[in-house]
């Protein structure tokens, strides 16, 4: 996505530098890929989920929980200052607060996504200490 708009850009356009990964959208692909999972059983929507979990979602909060990027970058040369407020660093709020508010509904239900059940099968969707 772009960052004019908050919208798609064309096929393909995904800049390391430029590229709008809002820590929502990629939440909301967590939820997808799990349903999708569960409905047609296909391993690559678990692939896709961890992806995103680990890339997308908890790298939009910090370590100690305080603070949160809104889009996450692909990558970072030092200078390009991506968040709406010109920094580049994660932030302890936003006038939009949508991701750190979908971070805490968020973390607590990751142990939910370990394992799943579908047609009486278990399965081992993420490695994890459990």
């Amino acid at each position: 996505a772009r960052h004019g708009g908050e919208a798609f850009g064309a096929d393909y356009e995904l800049p390391n530098l430029t590229a709008y990964n809002e820590t929502c959208a990629a939440i909301a692909m967590v939820y997808l890929f799990e349903r999708m999972f569960l409905l047609h059983g296909d391993a690559k929507y678990i692939d896709c989920l961890e992806r995103t979990l680990y890339n997308g979602v908890i790298s939009g909060m910090s370590v100690d929980g305080g603070k949160f990027f809104y889009p996450n970058p692909l990558s970072s040369d030092g200078r390009y200052r991506f968040n709406a407020d010109g920094t580049m660093t994660r932030q302890p709020w936003f006038g939009c607060a949508c991701c750190p508010s979908n971070l805490c509904r968020f973390i607590p239900s990751m142990p939910g996504y370990i394992y799943g059940v579908r047609d009486n099968n278990l399965y081992v969707n993420l490695f994890a200490a459990n």
